[in-house]
């Protein structure tokens, strides 16, 4: 009878003690997936277990910020799972380009991984490449290259004519948009438009004169002497008529 109640005694630890473990075994949670771009909060590494009640504490990794309204913890719960936690990092913002007579294209909202492309205003050509990428640098983000910079398209110096002129510009630079006038000297007509303009070429990245300049064509007066039958005569003749002298 002592024996028995010995063991029945045995039998009941162990089946506490059976007890007791499975039950904390089922309280416990496994290794977290951390959620991405973040780290514990802190620093150190991942456990391979955590017992019930432990809260894991989060932080972003450099780059990313907080997306607000968002408690970055995980709890381990009593049925052995994490509590949800959605992502809850964001990658930040690189600056605003700013970049004098261009504009940037873009389809997201300048945060890190993100691409932009930068174009010039009308008469302006782009200095450097196009695409720039926002990534970290030094802990911070910024662009991956020094934004470009957009400068005046050029026309050549416009062509000389002969007896004629226009008026130059004084700083000998004549950019799209510019307007030459020419004029032509005393006693000469213009043949052809009376202005030339600097436009943008098909490249985009030249400049060109929109028409051909025009021309200084004499209205002055000739003279000239005939012979006939002895006696001198001569005609005047001009541009719009010819006048005929009799001798």
């Amino acid at each position: 009878m002592g024996l028995f109640a010995s063991c029945s005694a045995g039998v009941l630890s162990a089946a506490l003690l059976l007890l007791l473990f499975s039950s904390t075994a089922l309280c416990d949670c496994p290794r977290p997936v951390l959620p991405p771009h973040s780290s514990l909060k802190g620093g150190g590494v991942l456990e391979d277990s955590y017992t019930a009640e432990t809260v894991l504490n989060f932080q972003c990794i450099p780059g990313y910020e907080n997306i607000p309204g968002i408690m970055p913890r995980m709890t381990c719960l009593e049925t052995s799972k994490w509590s949800d936690l959605p992502t809850f990092c964001q990658g930040k913002r690189c600056p605003v380009p700013n970049i004098e007579n261009g504009k940037i294209e873009t389809l997201g909202d300048l945060r890190l991984g993100e691409e932009i492309n930068l174009h010039c205003n009308y008469g302006f050509r782009l200095i450097g490449g196009a695409n720039r990428q926002c990534v970290v640098k030094s802990g911070k983000v910024d662009w991956n290259r020094e934004l470009p910079s957009c400068e005046r398209i050029p026309c050549v110096r416009p062509p000389l004519i002969d007896n004629g002129s226009y008026d130059p510009n004084p700083s000998d630079v004549y950019d799209a948009g510019w307007i030459t006038i020419y004029r032509c000297n005393p006693d000469y007509s213009l043949i052809g438009n009376s202005t030339i303009t600097c436009v943008v070429a098909e490249n985009g990245v030249d400049g060109k004169w929109d028409s051909p300049s025009p021309e200084c064509k004499s209205n002055g007066i000739y003279v000239i002497f005939l012979t006939f039958n002895m006696s001198n005569c001569f005609f005047i003749s001009s541009i719009s008529s010819i006048h005929l002298c009799s001798c």
